[in-house]
């Protein structure tokens, strides 16, 4: 096992972070925040004892769309972001799914 020893940086000191100055890249934070997101969503639904699959699917799918546009890079695009445009576009098309549902449920109550 290779030992890694920390390094002093005279600017901030002791410092046990990799050389490139990069603490996490995007791709690491859009995760953690959308976890962290639909973690509050599902603690919030669990408390107010209204637990909805539907509800859940569609704030989980409002929070990966802001953390999508928070972590879209203006000039760079990075091969992974095929696959992740035609998941929000998955997402979006079951989203209208749910929203035709509910209101062919209100049409029919009436």
């Amino acid at each position: 096992m290779k030992w890694y020893s920390p390094h002093v940086n005279p600017v901030q000191g002791l410092s046990i972070l990799p050389k490139t100055g990069n603490l996490m890249k995007k791709q690491h934070l859009a995760l953690i925040a959308l976890a962290v997101w639909m973690t509050l969503v599902s603690g919030g639904m669990i408390l107010m004892q209204k637990v909805d699959l539907e509800v859940f699917f569609v704030f989980a799918l409002i929070g990966f769309l802001v953390v999508m546009q928070f972590m879209e890079l203006k000039f760079v695009k990075p091969e992974y972001l095929k696959s992740v445009r035609f998941l929000m576009a998955a997402g979006i098309v079951i989203f209208a799914m749910i929203v035709a549902h509910k209101i062919m449920d209100i049409l029919v109550r009436y």
